[in-house]
């Protein structure tokens, strides 16, 4: 009788899933600008995620480096806020420009105040801005936001970013107008009184 053969059984290599290096998410400019005033990390994750449970913040408008400067000055003072806090704060930073914002909070600040306060959008100088455009050498489509470096003003449109020390009241009285009445744009008045000397001599 034959003996079967022994099968040799060789073990399998299991092979070890190499670990995939975690990507750590970038840090916004929020959280940079708590760092960099000594915000503790954790604290900074605790605002953050605070401030984006906050219901329809994906809609709010604001500017992240001023929000950030208020907390930092709250957290220096040992001003305690909360989320109803945050939620107050940004609805009177949203939609308005960052001009105005600073302003707000930089005055606050000087006065050791718990709070800080914003001219309502009807009395504002700048708000009624938002949303015009400017007819210069380049089409400036849209305004957005006015923030200020220096003595110089910032005009952030849909299209580009202009840089000038005239100040918005000036420029837009001389420059602007409502993409909506393109009839009364700048440039084509400034064509209509070429054409129409051109027109008379025939």
């Amino acid at each position: 009788m034959k003996t079967p053969k022994e099968e040799v059984v060789k073990p399998v290599e299991v092979k070890k899933e190499e670990k995939k290096p975690r990507v750590e998410r970038e840090k916004s400019v929020f959280e940079k600008t708590l760092l960099a005033n000594s915000i503790a990390p954790q604290k900074i994750k605790t605002i953050r995620n605070t401030i984006l449970s906050i219901e329809g913040i994906e809609k709010i408008r604001f500017n992240t480096t001023i929000l950030a400067k208020w907390i930092t000055y709250c957290e220096r003072n040992s001003i305690k806020y909360n989320k109803n806090n945050l939620t107050h704060w940004l609805d009177k930073l949203n939609a308005r420009v960052s001009i105005e914002q600073a302003d707000a909070i930089d005055v606050a600040i000087k006065k050791g105040w718990k709070n800080f306060y914003m001219l309502p959008s009807e009395k504002s100088e700048y708000h009624k801005l938002l949303g015009r455009s400017l007819m210069m050498d380049r089409d400036c489509d849209t305004l957005i936001d006015i923030e200020m470096q220096g003595d110089s003003f910032v005009y952030i449109f849909k299209n580009i970013r202009l840089t000038t020390t005239e100040k918005p009241l000036s420029l837009f009285g001389r420059c602007g107008y409502d993409r909506s009445d393109k009839k009364n744009t700048p440039m084509i008045e400034n064509i209509r009184k070429k054409i129409e000397p051109i027109v008379k001599k025939f």
